[in-house]
């Protein structure tokens, strides 16, 4: 009994001996915990979802797991992933407790990280022997907020408006990085294009709307801060606002139409301003009253000038006409009242031919005049179109600059031209039974009549801004082709048309002289013999550079007299 008593006290004394030592090494472990205080002492923001964002610059890593350490003072392993456990833990060497750690990837300025670091932790028994802890994960917003400009540069001769504005969007290094978020953002302005600036703005969190209206070129910086203190610093490319000074004349410098006449007036406009731009929008209207209203609208690059032009027709009444012409080009505006002198085209009929006719004291054989005439034009006009352009502004915050597009206007020239010419043929009245033609020379004889038929044509690259020859006027070798300021000079023959256009004809009127009331002129009966030689002023072509003109002759032979076809005959 006593042995069994023995047993018994043997065996309670093995199993106290088992559960002091079991509490003994129990109390020996502690749970191992992560020593928070220095990761919380730093500046951090919980976002709407939870996440709580720590800054680069003043991260503070968590020190190492506390309550739990080898003999030799440290915790065994450790490792940190910096996306969060996704990639995989490379585990280090031992660690002393309570040591700040520091991440196997020290964080990038312009990424978001968020870390998680493991332990394994041991003591003497292999029942907690490598096992390991894991933090949460920690946040770490490294990248600056953005600045957008809209447009971010621009040239215009018309007030500029720029919206712009500053977000903070994350690096998607791991899925839902939007970042800490915008906390505000500053603004302030150049009217120099950078060299001096205003003063700060308050704090923004929203975008913000600024129009540019006086001539100059101005810039925008923006300084951003997101929630846990990242800063950028954004300056905007050029806005550049031209001055508009938009002007102009009438092309038509000598102000008069003849009556029913089909005209084309240029108003010649002038930029001594800056680029006139279809956003710009410049315009010409012409006006005169109870004839004609017409609008029509025209680019222009700085220093340059181009005619607008209008086509309309004269009124069959002579008289003076007013007309008003606006110029307008943004908030440059300019008022022009041309008068025009509408006047008939008068012929100076020549007298009535006589067989007694004999020439002026003055007179003289002469050779056609060259006349002042104008047979070609050219004009330009401009057009404008858009095209892409690069960038470039800085960006603080990665100390670089950033390249960005832009629209430009961009002008060409459309060149046109218009030239003129005319034939004159002169031919043998149908009632002179004498004429002769050899070799493509007519011979006649004087005080018999002329046929005289003008055709002209007008060519260009831009036929619906021209107009073909509207009149012609014939002058004579035997008043000397024009007036001379003799008593015998200024006669003249004025054509009529046959057809117009571009392609236009034209032929004597009836001579009021002829007892057939032919279309003819009357050579003098004292004419010498030899050449005869009649010219042709055609002219009312007009083109937005002017009305163009020229001057035609053609040559009869002439050889004796209409007496010389008189005979005597007797009388049966």
């Amino acid at each position: 009994m006593k042995r069994c008593f023995k047993k018994v006290n043997i065996a309670l004394f093995c199993v106290l001996i088992v559960l002091i030592f079991l509490g003994l090494s129990a109390s020996a472990y502690s749970e191992p915990r992560w020593n928070m205080s220095n990761l919380i002492s730093s500046k951090h923001y919980t976002d709407s979802s939870g996440k709580t964002w720590y800054p680069a610059p003043a991260f503070y890593l968590p020190q190492f797991l506390t309550g739990v350490e080898n003999s030799n003072g440290e915790s065994t392993y450790y490792q940190t992933s910096w996306d969060g456990g996704s990639s995989q833990f490379k585990w280090n060497n031992h660690h002393f407790v309570n040591e700040i750690l520091t991440p196997d990837n020290e964080p990038q300025q312009g990424y978001d990280y968020y870390y998680q670091f493991g332990a394994y932790v041991t003591n003497s028994d292999p029942k907690y022997s490598y096992v390991p802890y894991y933090s949460g994960k920690f946040y770490v917003d490294s990248k600056a907020p953005s600045v957008s400009f809209s447009p971010v540069s621009k040239q215009a001769s018309s007030p500029i408006t720029v919206t712009f504005g500053a977000f903070d969007s994350g690096s998607d290094v791991f899925d839902g990085d939007t970042g800490s978020g915008l906390n505000h953002y500053i603004y302030r302005t150049s009217n120099d294009n950078g060299k001096t600036w205003g003063a700060w703005s308050g704090s923004k969190t929203t975008n913000s709307i600024i129009t540019f209206s006086d001539p100059g070129a101005y810039q925008i910086e923006v300084q951003a801060w997101d929630n846990v203190g990242n800063s950028s610093d954004w300056v905007s490319g050029s806005y550049i606002v031209g001055k508009i000074d938009a002007g102009g004349s009438v092309g038509n410098t000598s102000g008069e139409y003849r009556t029913n006449t089909d005209v084309i007036t240029s108003v010649i406009v002038t930029n001594s301003g800056s680029d006139i731009t279809p956003e710009t929008g410049g315009s010409v209207t012409f006006s005169i009253p109870g004839i004609t209203t017409q609008a029509k609208s025209f680019v222009l690059p700085a220093g340059g000038s181009e005619p607008v032009w209008f086509r309309w027709h004269t009124p069959s009444t002579p008289g003076n006409i007013t007309a008003t012409v606006n110029i307008n080009a943004g908030p440059s505006s300019t008022t022009l009242t041309p008068t025009f002198n509408i006047y008939t085209l008068q012929e100076k009929t020549p007298p009535d031919p006589k067989g007694t006719d004999k020439p002026d004291a003055y007179f003289q054989y002469s050779f056609p005049p060259n006349l002042a005439t104008t047979t070609s034009a050219s004009w330009t006009t401009y057009a404008a179109h858009q095209e892409q352009r690069s960038g470039q502004i800085w960006n603080d915050s990665e100390k670089k600059y950033d390249t960005y597009t832009y629209q430009v206007w961009v002008f060409t020239t459309n060149s046109y031209s218009a030239s003129l010419s005319a034939v004159l043929k002169a031919t043998p009245d149908s009632y002179n039974p004498t004429a002769i033609q050899s070799y493509g020379l007519w011979t006649v004889k004087s005080g018999y009549g002329i046929n005289e038929s003008v055709t002209t044509s007008i060519s260009s690259n831009d036929t619906g801004a021209v107009t073909g020859v509207q009149n012609v006027i014939g002058y004579y070798p035997e008043f000397m082709y024009n007036d001379t300021g003799y008593s015998f000079g200024g006669y003249n023959r004025v054509f009529e048309m046959l057809s117009g256009g571009l392609n236009s004809a034209f032929d004597l009127k009836p001579n009021v002289y002829s007892e057939h009331t032919s279309h003819v002129h009357f050579l003098p009966v004292w004419f010498r013999d030899g050449d005869y030689t009649p010219e042709v002023f055609y002219f009312d072509a007009w083109t937005p550079a002017g009305m163009l003109s020229g001057c035609a002759t053609d040559t009869v032979h002439v050889n004796g007299s209409v007496y010389d076809d008189y005979h005597v005959y007797p009388k049966y």
